[in-house]
């Protein structure tokens, strides 16, 4: 049965994909990563930065496990 399904799913997928008409690049801005304008993270306050926040998790994630070892 799950063959089945996704067999048909894949077909669905392939026939909707290749009937439809591509949406034009300006409809696409904010959804597609690629040609989304992307922030500078300099711009961004400590707190707001990915490197910080992976940083502290660390460093809490090291001295939880060394507190319960």
């Amino acid at each position: 049965m799950a063959i089945f399904a996704w067999s048909t799913c894949f077909v669905v997928t392939l026939a909707v994909s290749l009937l439809t008409v591509p949406r034009a690049e300006t409809d696409l801005r904010g959804l597609v990563y690629g040609l989304t304008d992307t922030l500078r993270e300099e711009d961004e306050p400590w707190h707001r930065r990915p490197e910080v926040l992976a940083a502290i998790v660390g460093i809490a994630v090291v001295v939880l496990n060394v507190i319960f070892w």
